[in-house]
């Protein structure tokens, strides 16, 4: 009897599971959503693809924070609505782009476990405040997220000192330039920081530069100004949120490499005591390779061919004198007369290297007198209607030399007498180089003799 009570519950049981509970839809697949039962029966959930998102540092553990130069793994895995991984299937990551940059790029395929992985870094050392971090995958039409917060921290940026090279540059050379970046006391390898370069003299190019993985900022010196041969040149690097940082890189003395004769002025002067110039200012000029003049370049200076009388840069000396060139690399000494008209040259060569050497033009020295044989009057008009009209014109050029037939000095004085008429004014000063001086003389006065037609006179 205990036996038959005992199948016969074991036939009811089998018969209620084949009924599905009563009055459920016998053909609707297990998961599907589908109500399994009616009339006051239960709903089993629904099975869906998940996603979930973790964020480990360096060494792997869980974290959810980001360092301005640390690295931070964003992991998501991706799983079907029965639990199993889900290969070969685009993960897009999302985060807050004024803080932080993905990488290698914004999307990732999931491997064989369903896991796939970005990188966050900080866009900057200097960067800080909260994030969010999204990731979005779809599986079977449906969509899933997730999403994790951290914080990003600024870090604390310090330079080494400036690599200059252990040697002077040349003069208008180059020079490697670089320095190295650290944050919190590690190099900068993960975020690039912008490093700016500064010269007190010549050029660094280019100017601005990122740190490469090393963390270090590398660029280029010049020194491209003539200022800067025989200097020391500051350079220093500057970054948001570090001190500043300077370095001392001597510069080679530019080379002579030519001497030239610019001038002398006046090229001519005049005897002492005749009333002319008696001095010339004569000037050198020392450039380099490139043309640029030179300071601070030693001249011998001498005088060549001087006839007596003649000294150079003090009344007097005859002896060499040495110079030195100014800011536009240039030398100027002074020549004096005598009391001797003769000519006179100076010599210049750069000490330490008297293959540079140049001789100035012939500098004169005139006598400065004029001779009554070098001198003449001529009229602009030989013939003037004034035999019985007043106030006829006609220039009259006087023209002078002295006995070496050069010009007389500006300043010389003329004075002019006529037999009739008026001579307006009565003196000319010879002026402007030209050894000569202009009146008018005009007609007026007492005439030769009676004034009669067709007759005329000789003034």
């Amino acid at each position: 009897m205990l036996k038959f009570k005992a199948l016969f519950a074991a036939m009811l049981a089998a018969s209620l599971v084949a009924c599905g509970g009563g009055g459920g839809d016998a053909g609707a697949p297990a998961g599907s959503g589908v109500p399994s039962g009616g009339g006051g029966g239960t709903t089993r959930p629904v099975a869906a693809p998940t996603l979930t998102l973790a964020l480990t540092d360096s060494a792997g553990a869980a974290t959810n924070s980001l360092s301005g130069n640390g690295i931070v793994s964003a992991t998501a895995r991706l799983l079907d609505a029965k639990g199993l991984p889900v290969p070969n299937t685009k993960v897009l990551f999302a985060t807050d782009d004024a803080l932080v940059s993905l990488t290698p790029a914004a999307t990732a395929l999931t491997d064989s476990m369903g896991v796939a992985t970005v990188q966050l870094v900080a866009v900057s050392v200097a960067s800080a405040g909260a994030a969010t971090v999204t990731a979005t995958a779809s599986v079977d039409g449906k969509t899933v997220t997730a999403q994790r917060d951290f914080q990003v921290s600024a870090v604390d940026l310090s330079f080494s000192a400036l690599n200059l090279g252990t040697t002077p540059v040349p003069a208008f050379g180059n020079r490697p330039v670089s320095v190295a970046v650290t944050a919190n006391g590690k190099p900068v390898t993960n975020s690039p920081v912008q490093v700016t370069f500064t010269a007190s003299c010549g050029r660094v190019q280019p100017a601005v530069v990122s740190t490469n993985a090393s963390g270090v900022a590398a660029t280029t010196y010049t020194a491209s100004d003539a200022q800067c041969s025989g200097t020391n040149v500051t350079i220093s690097a500057s970054a948001t949120g570090a001190k500043a940082v300077a370095g001392s890189l001597p510069v080679l003395q530019a080379l002579a490499t030519n001497v030239q004769f610019v001038t002398a002025t006046p090229s001519l002067i005049y005897l002492s005591g005749s009333g002319g110039a008696t001095q010339s200012q004569v000037s050198f000029k020392v450039v380099d390779a490139t043309g640029s003049p030179l300071q601070n370049q030693a001249l011998l200076l001498s005088l060549v061919n001087a006839g007596p009388g003649v000294s150079l840069n003090t009344v007097g000396n005859k002896d060499d004198v040495t110079l030195t060139t100014d800011a536009s690399g240039v030398v100027s000494v002074a020549v004096f007369s005598g009391t001797i008209p003769t000519s006179a040259q100076v010599k210049a060569v750069v000490i330490g290297n008297p293959t540079l050497n140049v001789t100035s033009n012939i500098l004169t020295v005139a006598s400065g007198r004029p001779v009554q044989k070098a001198m003449s009057i001529a009229l602009e008009k030989l013939s003037i209607e004034g035999f019985n009209v007043d106030g006829n014109t006609s220039k009259v050029t006087v023209s002078l030399a002295d006995r070496q037939g050069n010009p007389v000095p500006d300043g010389t004085e003329v004075n002019l007498v006529a037999e009739s008429g008026v001579l307006i004014p009565g003196r000319c000063v010879v002026a402007d180089g030209t050894s000569r001086c202009s009146v008018d003389i005009r007609s007026q006065g007492t005439r030769p003799f009676e004034a009669s037609p067709g007759r005329s006179g000789r003034v």
